[in-house]
């Protein structure tokens, strides 16, 4: 009764690891906080329907941390 109820898709996000994701309130959108190494971090926006990157804005430093999106 309670199978099949979500779809499951895989996303090439490069060499970056996911650290956080949300859904905004329109549902259009999966808002991902990835990171690349020590000093590059980026947010990035991929679309639910086509499954491809809408946008994506880096973040570079020497005293990064981050882990959450809000």
């Amino acid at each position: 009764m309670f199978f099949d109820l979500t779809k499951r898709f895989n996303v090439n996000t490069g060499n970056c690891q996911v650290i956080s994701i949300i859904i905004t309130y329109g549902s259009k959108l999966a808002v991902a906080l990835l990171i690349e190494d020590d000093t590059t971090f980026y947010i990035r926006g991929y679309s639910l329907k086509t499954f491809t990157d809408v946008f994506s804005h880096k973040l570079e430093g020497s005293y990064l941390k981050a882990d959450l999106i809000e």
